[in-house]
């Protein structure tokens, strides 16, 4: 269960739960170290027109990418995403990798042209 920012619960799906676990088990994207799932948002995400908050409601459980615990970190504070990805690359394209390593295109889970 996911708690929003008014604190309502929204359940997540068996669908999501397994796309989640799937997306971890193939580790990290970076490091191949072990791996946590992380939302993808701003950067080269808001850059398709996919904005943060309730623009991404539904869409956001399927654009996650693993990513070791540190990484997932750094994305979500420090220096920002684009800092974030200038260093480790676009989320996109993490996504675009991810996507032949579980052999499903998580875009088109997401229903979201690319």
């Amino acid at each position: 269960i996911l708690m929003t920012k008014g604190g309502r619960k929204r359940d997540i799906t068996a669908a999501v739960r397994r796309h989640w676990q799937a997306v971890a088990d193939t580790g990290c994207i970076i490091t191949q170290c072990p791996a946590q799932i992380a939302h993808c948002h701003g950067g080269s995400i808001s850059d398709m027109g996919l904005k943060s908050g309730m623009g991404l409601r539904g869409v956001s459980h399927y654009l996650v990418l693993p990513l070791a615990p540190h990484l997932a970190l750094e994305l979500d504070g420090g220096n920002g995403v684009r800092a974030w990805e200038e260093i480790h690359g676009n989320q996109t394209d993490l996504l675009d990798r991810l996507s032949i390593r579980l052999g499903y295109s998580v875009w088109e889970l997401a229903e979201v042209d690319r």
